[in-house]
């Protein structure tokens, strides 16, 4: 029953982030703009990350597709996942005119997925892995510390070249996804007890 409980609750969440994905496409396919094409790559990878790292993966391709071969790809899904993720929030926070040295960190950030999968087909993949998680930490607190310091001043103004979104929203925004980040990395350092919410909450 708790297995057939789990399953459901994967499903329907799984759903969930697919409905987003068709959500965001469409619109994509109205606008064609640029930033709104890269967070729809991103929902697309999670959609699929999430198919491989709930496990529903195993439940569907069962017999048809080995083990080994879900794990490399989820191996590589979760590496995408942080790669994409940070190339889409750069785009986004570049729009509010970047410093060059957080220019810079983006730019490094993203090549961090390339080294995780170099290293990877060298063999060490729970070393890549692990920076893979260390990369993933440090998102937000970079997207954060973007909006906040690494923005020229005059992008708090009013002018019709600048994003739709207010940089206020994009603060808060960054704020509860590091509240998120939170729920997710706490349980990894032990201070927590890991509960389910833990690998749902990084979605």
């Amino acid at each position: 029953h708790s297995e057939k409980q789990i399953e459901f609750s994967s499903t329907f969440y799984l759903s969930l982030i697919f409905i987003v994905f068709i959500w965001l496409f469409v619109t994509w396919l109205v606008n064609r703009e640029r930033v709104l094409g890269a967070f729809t790559v991103v929902q697309f990878v999670a959609g699929v990350h999430a198919f491989s790292l709930l496990g529903l993966a195993r439940v569907y391709l069962d017999g048809l597709v080995s083990n080994q071969t879900l794990n490399l790809w989820t191996n590589v899904l979760v590496v995408a996942y942080i790669g994409t993720t940070y190339l889409a929030h750069y785009l986004l926070i570049s729009e509010y005119e970047l410093k060059p040295i957080y220019n810079r960190l983006f730019r490094v950030m993203i090549f961090v997925a390339w080294i995780c999968y170099a290293i990877m087909a060298w063999g060490d993949t729970v070393l890549a892995l692990r920076i893979n998680l260390i990369a993933a930490l440090l998102g937000p607190l970079l997207f954060l510390t973007s909006v906040v310091k690494g923005v020229h001043k005059s992008q708090d103004g009013i002018s019709e070249k600048l994003p739709i979104l207010p940089l206020r929203s994009l603060r808060v925004y960054y704020v509860i996804l590091m509240m998120a980040l939170l729920i997710v990395a706490l349980p990894f350092l032990g201070v927590v007890q890991a509960r389910e919410l833990s690998l749902h909450a990084v979605y």
